[in-house]
């Protein structure tokens, strides 16, 4: 499991990732093209959601 400060600079770090995405590409919800091996804003939007729900559990308890 992921101590809370390492989890909340994954999060600053992937946040900045999907706004360095929008910025190259627009805030296009059905973007497609692919990066660093075939991820795409998808992946990281989804990845964000999970760790931010980590945190939130782990703020819970």
């Amino acid at each position: 499991m992921y101590s809370k400060e390492r989890l909340e600079r994954k999060i600053a770090r992937i946040k900045d990732k999907i706004k360095s995405l929008k910025a190259e590409h627009g805030d296009t919800p059905s973007l497609t093209h692919t990066y660093h091996g075939g991820w795409d804003l998808g992946y990281w939007q989804g990845r964000l959601s999970i760790l931010e729900e980590f945190l939130d559990d782990m703020e819970e308890n």
